[in-house]
């Protein structure tokens, strides 16, 4: 077990979580500045700076304040929230994690987005007209910068918006799906759980 006593500032850290308790009445912590033991061997600080450090092979004389520390830390663990707040969180967790991975794969804000449309749409029109001349901004801009012809950005433009709207799909799918999932779960269940199976599957999505 590794043990961390602030003492002076009221903290209590037993295998890295960190709880706020009142010290003032364990004797033990006396005049101690802190406590830290790292599961073999530890040191007692004082709060005189002229005091050379204790060092310690145990922690058997802070039994107490372990104890009490795993109550409180246990008592924080309880969750208090209602039911429809825990089902309601577990829903804007997936939206919310949806539109990350949705930012991640198709590029952040609407504009993007619209930007996106702008380019199939005026690629499509180019298309069917024949492609005449001039050549849309959007199709030049592809054949600049991939070194295609204007057939082939055409052709790129119409890939890539596939790629986009299967994407959209796949995402509106999971996303929809987990949601659907959690409201038909009986009260009491592990919304969060239900949810963070959706999010898995949206994080697959992402890298995959």
């Amino acid at each position: 077990m590794q043990l961390t006593i602030m003492a002076t500032e009221s903290l209590v850290t037993v295998d890295g979580n960190t709880v706020e308790m009142d010290l003032a009445d364990y004797d033990i912590l006396d005049a101690v500045h802190a406590v830290q033991f790292d599961g073999v061997e530890g040191e007692i600080e004082w709060q005189d700076p002229i005091r050379p450090n204790d060092v310690i092979l145990t922690l058997d004389d802070f039994k107490q304040v372990i104890a009490d520390h795993a109550t409180l830390w246990a008592e924080l663990q309880v969750d208090t929230r209602s039911e429809e707040q825990r089902r309601a969180d577990a829903l804007i967790s997936i939206d919310h994690f949806a539109g990350q991975v949705r930012a991640q794969l198709l590029g952040p804000g609407e504009f993007m987005h619209e930007e996106r449309r702008r380019a199939y749409e005026v690629a499509i029109a180019y298309e069917v007209d024949g492609f005449p001349g001039p050549t849309p901004l959007a199709v030049q801009v592809q054949m600049d910068t991939s070194g295609q012809t204007a057939v082939e950005a055409v052709a790129e433009i119409k890939f890539q918006h596939s790629v986009w709207l299967e994407a959209l799909d796949q995402i509106r799918d999971l996303r929809l799906r987990g949601k659907a999932q959690i409201l038909e779960l009986a009260e009491g269940s592990d919304y969060g759980a239900q949810a963070q199976q959706t999010i898995d599957e949206l994080a697959a999505l992402a890298i995959s």
